[in-house]
């Protein structure tokens, strides 16, 4: 039983993130949540990928509704949703 979890450690990490996404998406899968699921995989890859999408403009506007009213992020998201339906739309795109 080792071996085998020895090898899976082994050759999971060396799978194509892309590819991973890819196959998460054929199943139906936003691409958001299809890089989710394929994460614990490729570990490297994912942590660039999802820092990267942290700086996105909707975000950005979450974070300044939080700071400046002091509520939460789900409450800012809530009315940043509102706020900036354009955005929103662009951040559920992946």
């Amino acid at each position: 039983m080792p071996e085998a979890f020895a090898a899976f450690r082994k050759g999971a990490p060396q799978a194509n993130y892309a590819a991973l996404v890819e196959a998460e998406m054929a199943k139906g899968f936003s691409p958001t949540v299809a890089q989710q699921r394929a994460a614990p995989l490729n570990p490297a890859v994912a942590a660039s990928v999802f820092s990267k999408q942290a700086s996105r403009p909707f975000d950005a506007i979450v974070d300044q509704i939080a700071r400046d009213e002091k509520i939460s992020n789900s409450e800012a998201m809530m009315r940043a949703r509102r706020m900036a339906p354009a955005e929103y739309a662009r951040y559920q795109e992946g």
